[in-house]
């Protein structure tokens, strides 16, 4: 609330108080509310397709009993942090991430589907060797199943 202040009074050299700033937006239909992270990145149009594509292999995992495993990276990044501001009251505060290449902490994830089950691999980086390593992880656990890797 001080920055808005001190911007109101750069911007339009007016003087006044953080309470009837405060005000002003509550009046206005705003509310003071934690920020929900946007993906930039997000498709729609491509997650319906994938969603087709992946009740297939549901159904194949279910009906014939064919391993269905999932796995990705992930990097926790330091923009992690919502945090809160000013909203239109009765709407999602959303926050753009763009996960700057600041430091950042690797991991793969697996779900085995068939059997509920997680597991979680952390490594420095996500590269082509850490990949194979995790995949020799998975082979060392279900070496009676056939396995068919296929692009996401």
């Amino acid at each position: 609330m001080k920055r808005l202040v001190a911007w109101i009074d750069n911007q339009f050299n007016l003087k006044c108080c953080r309470e009837s700033v405060r005000k002003t937006l509550k009046n206005l239909g705003f509310s003071w509310k934690k920020a929900r992270k946007l993906l930039n990145k997000a498709n729609s149009k491509k997650r319906a397709e994938y969603l087709e594509k992946l009740q297939g292999l549901l159904d194949d995992a279910l009906n014939n009993g064919h391993l269905l495993v999932f796995l990705d990276e992930a990097h926790i990044h330091l923009d992690s942090d919502e945090g809160y501001g000013w909203s239109i009251k009765g709407e999602r505060f959303w926050v753009s991430s763009n996960s700057p290449g600041r430091t950042k902490v690797s991991f793969y994830g697996i779900y085995v589907y068939n059997y509920a089950k997680v597991k979680i691999f952390p490594y420095l980086k996500a590269d082509q060797f850490n990949t194979i390593d995790v995949l020799k992880h998975l082979r060392t656990e279900f070496p009676e199943r056939d396995m068919t890797l296929r692009k996401g």
